[in-house]
C-alpha cells in the first residue's frame, strides 16, 4: 500500500496482509484533503481516492 497527496508526493508506504485489510486504519495523522490509495497484489494495482475529512 503506498499513499500520495495530490500533489503526488509519496506519504507513506507500508506492506499489509490480507488477513488485515478488512479493518486496516492509516493516515490518521494527516490533514484534511484528498490522497490516492495505491494497492498493489501480485502483479494487479488499484488506485482508490479517499477524501480525509
Amino acid at each position: 500500500m503506498t499513499v500520495y497527496d495530490m500533489a503526488g508526493r509519496l506519504l507513506e508506504v507500508k506492506e499489509v496482509k490480507a488477513q488485515d485489510v478488512t479493518n486496516y486504519q492509516f493516515g490518521e495523522g494527516y490533514p484534511s484533503g484528498v490522497y490516492n490509495l495505491v494497492v498493489t497484489q501480485g502483479n494487479e494495482t488499484r488506485t482508490v481516492r479517499v477524501v480525509k475529512q
